[in-house]
Formats: structure tokens, C-alpha cells, sequence
């Protein structure tokens, strides 16, 4: 008797006749004002939940029974509406609180925050992480790797450096080694393979390589900016900035020597003073060696040397021993607990050296050896210009770039631009830095703001689709998608009437 009456959890109330289940629904449906839908769950003692899948049962029966006109015309307000959100979240980069109040000024028929977070949720769910077309069905990526932190939770993300496509996006529990195969697995099933990995050294991520059967073959490229500028680039201004504090020390030292009045105290500043002098040529010729040793290993990253010759990979692994080891004999602990990490990840350093050998080789079939030199010279100022953050060196690296494609111009003469163009083309393929995942995380950042970082995999499914099919609206892709670049099949419709699309057949 006890189990029969713990399993009967639901009774259909007898007092909740046919005529008021039918009045409820007509209120909220019909004759809808605010608060309305909290004064029928107290007057009738029913939850909200009732009241919402009545009014869904009821608004069924209707649209069976009475024509195709009013639910025609209730789902082209639902689409415009979901446009009208999709639009102001992924364009519009608005918060849900900020597309609520946009949509109540526009007239929208449900514009309450809950429905808006709801609407959203339940787009990212149906559209998943999967790449949306079969045209990249056998297609092979070089790819980079990394994460993301979101309120201290990782991202894990995968990007196609050349075209910019978002291959997966997974908020993840942790690093580990296993949460790395399943994310490259997810990749694996749609049919994509991989050519070359460009990564940080994480640990996670080193493990996983190891143990996937499908990364036996693919080249291992360890990222340059964090292998190499990430961890000395900052010395470079500490040691600078203690070398000033060193000579301003010697200064107050020395005015306080001059200021003495009896000779003990000159005596005793006066030692104070040669201490600090002493101490200022030490900081001064610390900062001086390790910066020139500095440039010394950014300029063994170099693809081509100064007359646009592609360097050859054992001199430039001696140049980099060499630089390391000068480095050492400064004897600066800090730094060289840094140079050990370094030596670590050395031998995956220079893979890109590899790729740049036979892409120049492919080349080289076509152009002539002396105006190649110069467009492959020329290609090296454009991407330092791009990565160079003052203005005034980013100015001089243009002109540099604009006097040598002059000289190539001169001679090649007939279809110099297509031929620049394919040489530029060819050599982006040269990829050294996971720099497109720290592009994609400038992207996504403001999104993460403007939600508090309280981020789920829906939401990061939409940008990952809303990312894969926007237009690109400066830069070198200009007026192309991710999508478009990758397949090299036009795009012909815009991303939001795409998502639609793909949110109906689901």
C-alpha cells in the first residue's frame, strides 16, 4: 500500500474544470497584460510551468483546427524576433539585459530578459559545435591550439590560422591530456585531418600529442611568441627599468656627498657613492648585453636573412645555442631559469624553417631566384609590420616593404601584382606563432565581459557559427568569411539567414 502511493506522484485536479484551463490559456494568450500570468497561478493555486505548457497545448489545438494564416503569421514574428536577437547579441555585441530593453522600444511581442537568455540557449543547442557544411570533408588544417579563461574555467580552442576558422570551441572542466583528445577527437569525426600543430608548452596538450594515434604524423610547431618573446620580452624593460632607478640612485647619492659638511660625512658619502656608481655599470651593462642578446635569438625567428635568402636551419639552431649560452654567463638566476625552459621546447622551435624550405622550393619553379628574394623580403617586413605595435617602426617597416616590392616590380614587369599577390598567398602558410587563438580571444572578450564571464557551450556554439560565416570587415580577408576561405566556395547568403536555417532543420 506505502509503494503504491509513493509511485503515484501526479493527481488531475477536479476543481481545474475544462472551461477554466480554456479561460487561463485565452487570458495569457489573448487578453495578456503584465503580472497576469503570477495573479492566475495564485487565484488558481498552479505553478507558472502549468500555466506556460497549457497556453503551448492550446495555442496547438488552435493552429490545427483553425488554418495555416495566424500560424504563418505567428512564426514569421518569431523568426524576426529571433532575428532581431541573434543580430544585437553577435553584431550588436549587446548584453541580454541590453537587447530586452531594445526590444520593448521596438515593439518586440516577447522582450523580457528570461525569454531573450531562453531564445539563445535553446539556438546554441541546436546548431552545436559542429562545422556546418560537408565541403570540409577530407580537408587538412595546420591548426592552433589554446585556452581561453572564462571566471577561471578554460575555453579550449582550435583555429585555422590561414583562413581564421573556428575548427571547435569547448568550455571544458580542466587541461588534462584526456580533455585535449576528446576536443581534437570531435574535430577527427567530421573527416578533417591534421598537417602541422602549432602550441604553447602546455602539459596537457604535450601528453595528449603523445598518446593520439592520428598525431603521430603531424608536425609539432611550439609557438615562437611563447616559447621565446613571452618569456625574455619582459626583462628586457625590468632590467632597463632597474638600470634607471640604479642611476638615479647614484645621482641622489652623489648631491648628497657635495651637500656634506664635516669630512666623516664626506668620507662615509663619499664611499656610499662609489658603491652606487659601481652598482649603476653593472645595471647599465646587464640591460645593454641581455638586450642585444635578445635581438640576437628574435632575429634567429627570421624566416629570410637581410637580402631575402631563406636561412639554413643548422646555422640557425648554432645562432640560437650560441646566444642562449651568452645569455647564461650574465648570471642572472631569473633569467636563467627562463633560458632552461627555453632550451626544453628548442628542438620544435624551428619547424617552421621546414615549411618555409618547401614553400619557397614551389616558388621558385615559377619566379625568378633574384625578384623571389625580394618578395619573400618584402613578405618578411609586411608580417613585422603587422605585428609591431609602435607607430613609428610600423611606419618605417611599410616604406621598407613599399622600396623592395619597387625594385621587384622592376623586374618582373608583367603581372607583378598576381604574381605578389600568390607569393604572399604561399608564404602566409608559414606559421610560427599560435597568434590567431589570441586574435580569436580579442574577439570573444567583449562577449565575455558583457555576460560577467558566466559563459556555456551554447552561447559559445553561436560564436563559433557567427565567427565561421561573418564577413570580414578589414584586414587582409576583407569582404570574405572564415567559411568562404577555407573551402574556397562563395558564400551566398548572409550568416544570420543561415542560422535560421539551420536552427529550423534541427
Amino acid at each position: 500500500m506505502y509503494s503504491q502511493e509513493i509511485s503515484k506522484k501526479f493527481q488531475r485536479r477536479k476543481d481545474l474544470t475544462v472551461e477554466i484551463r480554456i479561460r487561463i490559456a485565452y487570458i495569457v494568450l489573448y487578453a495578456f497584460h503584465w503580472g497576469d500570468i503570477t495573479r492566475l497561478s495564485h487565484k488558481y493555486n498552479v505553478s507558472r510551468q502549468f500555466i506556460y505548457e497549457l497556453c503551448e497545448d492550446f495555442s496547438k489545438f488552435n493552429q490545427f483546427y483553425f488554418g495555416d494564416k495566424q500560424n504563418t503569421d505567428n512564426q514569421n514574428d518569431k523568426i524576426c524576433s529571433l532575428k532581431f536577437i541573434l543580430a544585437n547579441r553577435m553584431e550588436g555585441r549587446c548584453s541580454i539585459p541590453s537587447i530586452s530593453l531594445l526590444g520593448q522600444r521596438f515593439g518586440l511581442q516577447h522582450y523580457s530578459v528570461g525569454y531573450i537568455s531562453e531564445t539563445l540557449s535553446d539556438a546554441g543547442h541546436k546548431i552545436g559545435n559542429n562545422l556546418n557544411t560537408s565541403n570540409l570533408d577530407c580537408f587538412t588544417f595546420q591548426i592552433c591550439d589554446d585556452e581561453i579563461f572564462a571566471a577561471q574555467k578554460p575555453i579550449l580552442l582550435t583555429v585555422d590560422p590561414i583562413s581564421m576558422l573556428i575548427l571547435n570551441i569547448e568550455l571544458a572542466e580542466n587541461r588534462k591530456h584526456d580533455t585535449w583528445i576528446n576536443h581534437w577527437q570531435h574535430i577527427i569525426k567530421q573527416g578533417i585531418t591534421f598537417e602541422k600543430i602549432i602550441k604553447d608548452e602546455g602539459t596537457g596538450m604535450n601528453l595528449a600529442i603523445k598518446k593520439m594515434d592520428e598525431m603521430s604524423n603531424v608536425e609539432v610547431q611550439s609557438d615562437t611568441f611563447h616559447g621565446v618573446s613571452h618569456k625574455l620580452g619582459l626583462w628586457v624593460t625590468r632590467l632597463e627599468t632597474s638600470a634607471y632607478k640604479a642611476i638615479e640612485n647614484e645621482y641622489d647619492r652623489e648631491e648628497l656627498f657635495y651637500h656634506s659638511k664635516t669630512e666623516a660625512t664626506q668620507n662615509k658619502r663619499e664611499a656610499e657613492y662609489n658603491e652606487a656608481f659601481l652598482k649603476t655599470l653593472k645595471k647599465i651593462e646587464l640591460y645593454e648585453n641581455f638586450k642585444f642578446l635578445y635581438h640576437c635569438l628574435l632575429e634567429c625567428l627570421q624566416v629570410f636573412d637581410n637580402k631575402g635568402k631563406l636561412k639554413d636551419y643548422q646555422k640557425v639552431i648554432a645562432d640560437f645555442d650560441q646566444a642562449l649560452e651568452y645569455i647564461k654567463t650574465l648570471k642572472n638566476n631569473s633569467i636563467s631559469k627562463e633560458i632552461e625552459s627555453i632550451e626544453k621546447c628548442k628542438k620544435d622551435l624551428f619547424c617552421f624553417l621546414k615549411s618555409a624550405k618547401s614553400i619557397v622550393y614551389k616558388l621558385s619553379q615559377t619566379i625568378d631566384n633574384k625578384p623571389l628574394k625580394l618578395l619573400c623580403l618584402a613578405w618578411q617586413y609586411h608580417k613585422n609590420m603587422i605585428k609591431a605595435k609602435n607607430a613609428k617602426r610600423k611606419n618605417k617597416l611599410k616604406k621598407m616593404e613599399e622600396k623592395i616590392l619597387q625594385h621587384a616590380k622592376e623586374l618582373i614587369n608583367k603581372d607583378f601584382d598576381a604574381i605578389k599577390e600568390d607569393t604572399y598567398d604561399n608564404l602566409n602558410h608559414i606559421i610560427q606563432s599560435s597568434a590567431a587563438v589570441e586574435n580569436i580571444n580579442s574577439l570573444l572578450r567583449p562577449y565575455l565581459n558583457s555576460c560577467k564571464n558566466q559563459v556555456t557551450q551554447e552561447f559559445l556554439n553561436l560564436f563559433m557559427f557567427y565567427h565561421n560565416h561573418h564577413r570580414f570587415t578589414s584586414g587582409e580577408r576583407k569582404g570574405k568569411t572564415p567559411m568562404e576561405i577555407a573551402t574556397g566556395i562563395p558564400q551566398q547568403k548572409d550568416w544570420l539567414d543561415l542560422l535560421i536555417e539551420k536552427i529550423s532543420v534541427n
